[in-house]
């Protein structure tokens, strides 16, 4: 008698296994969908960018683009461009996903220092842009021929919707769209 409801217990628990297994399946791929986990396909982000900004040649509009892009692609809450004025300050050219446009960007000397060498800054999570990455141009140095990046603006992104933080891999992306626009 022990041996047969041993068998009948394992018997039911195979059973129910079987019958809650597509429901895990189910459940677990809306989890993912919610929470934004599919990977990010470079390649292909980087050329149908590519196919887009070859028809663009206002400013305005290759900024609407580049934001709209990148919080697209990413699931970013909310993104701003801020271009850099002839007085160093930072004015907002773009924003997308956000009411609040007078949020104003004034970047610490620490991170203008890593913007200026081309490299993003990920902030805290408490900030609003947690997410920096640099706007650069090729300009040439003065008595010389050689060309050298040139801080023009910054893309402030705030947190991914899934509230996942930024990868290397996202920081790469999005330099790599930067310089191609």
């Amino acid at each position: 008698a022990g041996t047969q409801s041993t068998i009948v217990l394992i018997a039911s628990t195979l059973a129910i296994a079987a019958v809650f297994q597509p429901l895990h399946r189910r459940i677990q791929k809306f989890i993912d969908r919610r929470f934004y986990r599919e990977k990010v396909d470079v390649r292909k982000a980087f050329t149908d960018f590519s196919r887009q900004v070859r028809t663009i040649i206002d400013l305005p509009d290759l900024l609407r683009l580049l934001i709209e892009r990148t919080t697209g692609l990413l699931h970013v809450k909310h993104g701003a461009v801020y271009l850099v004025q002839p007085d160093h300050s930072f004015t907002l050219a773009e924003a997308r996903g956000t009411t609040d446009y007078a949020v104003q960007f004034t970047p610490t000397p620490t991170d203008l220092a890593f913007l200026r060498d081309g490299a993003s800054v990920v902030k805290a999570k408490q900030e609003y842009f947690q997410l920096l990455v640099p706007l650069t141009a090729l300009r040439s140095e003065q008595n010389s021929s050689e060309l050298v990046p040139d801080l023009v603006g910054v893309r402030a992104l705030g947190p991914r919707l899934s509230g996942l933080g930024y990868t290397p891999e996202d920081r790469e992306l999005l330099t790599g769209v930067a310089d191609q626009a």
